[in-house]
């Protein structure tokens, strides 16, 4: 089996000069964009685009992401009608469960007339990642080229790509969505929403294990070429068609966009990802003991949910507790069945016993470890030291988190009102959108 060591790996390379600026961009970092500019904006940049009789996949990120796409998509529909021959809009669902039709037509913004009455000659298709038919094979990035990219944390492993039919048998793919920091690539968006939005299996697996073995403590907010953005990137350029992208920042909450950039997926992204690293963290002066995240209900499970810990964990000081305060959230991963096999551990605790767990798919010993964070394990004595304290206030049963090494609390023991008067609390509102970091670790943009 594949060789993997947990070491400090590739350094992550700056966004390389021009990149960002190839792409066009309207907006930035103060107040938000008016409707009528998004749209000018948007009809703008596809007036001139050679569309016209091509088949066109629009991607869409799923439900948990909160993004005002019903600011963007109705230009696109202008823009499109009489133009493209088709229009699939494809939810890139990455391994999430597929949305119904009315969480469909709410991501939408279509709950008053539904999706095909309001863009009409749309076909709207969830990412069938779980059905075979429906994903096509791109072929195999060598264990040379993996171990290059990954700086030799994987030495022997082949990558096989393969995504959603869609994304290969249409003329064009026009990406739609926002940039966020990310635990596992540093910035979400751009070709990420091909891989792993769109595929399955190893792009999935083992970009996410690349990442857990880097930290997310490390990776996550860092603006460059992380060597994940570097494994998607080479994996997109397998797929063989024109590929376009708007990226964009969010403000208000969900309810605006501060900027938007078009362009290619790699320019469009770079250009977000320097507005998202001055928009989307918050820096502190000091660690807190404790922070409580409070999770929105677009997250409706710890798979998701978890997005408050680790946007938060960077400034929870050693030994502190982080809360994951979500009330509604009643289970951990429904489509992640396996997680209770092997529970929620520091990246040690697998690195160190890798006979025992290098089997199991490598994206949910990720996970595991992305809603651990740091710490240590010591294969002889068997115990495990998290840098942090990790509790889970939700409607998970109390025997279910000890199930899966997660600590338990009680949601209606917790007054967050009081919380937030206490100076060694920091209380987030919202959580998993913004990402915390300690002022002694910025970054120069």
């Amino acid at each position: 089996m594949s060789e993997t060591t947990q070491t400090p790996g590739p350094e992550i390379l700056p966004i390389p000069a021009g990149l960002a600026e190839r792409a066009a961009l309207i907006g930035g970092t103060e107040g938000s964009l008016s409707h009528q500019e998004i749209h000018d904006f948007v009809s703008a940049q596809l007036d001139d685009q050679d569309l016209d009789g091509k088949s066109v996949c629009l991607i869409i990120p799923d439900g948990t992401r909160n993004v005002p796409l019903p600011l963007v998509l109705p230009a696109i529909h202008e823009a499109l009608a009489g133009r493209a021959a088709s229009v699939t809009v494809l939810i890139a669902l990455g391994t999430h469960a597929a949305m119904s039709e009315e969480a469909i037509d709410q991501l939408l913004g279509a709950t008053e007339r539904g999706a095909a009455a309001t863009y009409p000659g749309w076909e709207v298709v969830n990412h069938a990642w779980d059905d075979p038919s429906a994903i096509a094979d791109l072929g195999e990035i060598p264990a040379e080229r993996i171990a290059e990219l990954t700086g030799n944390l994987l030495t022997d492993q082949p990558m096989r790509v393969q995504i959603n039919r869609l994304c290969v048998e249409s003329d064009v793919n026009l990406i739609v969505g926002p940039v966020f920091p990310h635990e596992v690539v540093g910035f979400s968006g751009g070709n990420k929403y091909f891989f792993p939005g769109c595929s399955v299996h190893d792009v999935i697996d083992i970009s996410h294990w690349v990442g857990a073995l880097i930290t997310a403590s490390r990776i996550i907010g860092t603006l460059g070429i992380t060597p994940v953005r570097q494994l998607i990137d080479a994996a997109s350029d397998l797929i063989d068609n024109q590929k376009l992208c708007f990226t964009m920042d969010v403000t208000e909450g969900g309810k605006g966009l501060g900027a938007v950039a078009f362009g290619d997926p790699q320019a469009a992204w770079a250009a977000m990802a320097k507005i998202s690293a001055q928009t989307h963290i918050t820096y502190v002066d000091k660690p807190y003991r404790r922070i409580v995240a409070l999770v929105p209900e677009m997250y409706d499970d710890l798979w998701t949910g978890a997005k408050g810990f680790y946007k938060s964990e960077p400034v929870c000081a050693d030994g502190g507790d982080v809360i994951i305060y979500a009330p509604h959230i009643t289970e951990v991963a429904a489509m992640h069945p396996g997680l209770r096999e092997i529970g929620y551990h520091t990246i040690e605790y697998f690195t160190k016993q890798w006979d025992r767990f290098e089997q199991h798919p490598w994206g949910e010993l990720a996970h595991s470890t992305h809603v651990t964070g740091l710490g240590t394990y010591d294969p002889a004595t068997g115990e495990e030291l998290p840098r942090v304290n990790r509790y889970v206030a939700s409607s998970i049963p109390r025997e279910v988190c000890e199930e899966y090494n997660l600590l338990y609390m009680d949601p209606e023991s917790l007054d967050i009102e009081a919380l937030r008067e206490d100076p060694d609390t920091l209380v987030i509102d919202h959580a998993g959108e913004v990402l915390f970091r300690l002022a002694s670790e910025k970054q120069d943009q």
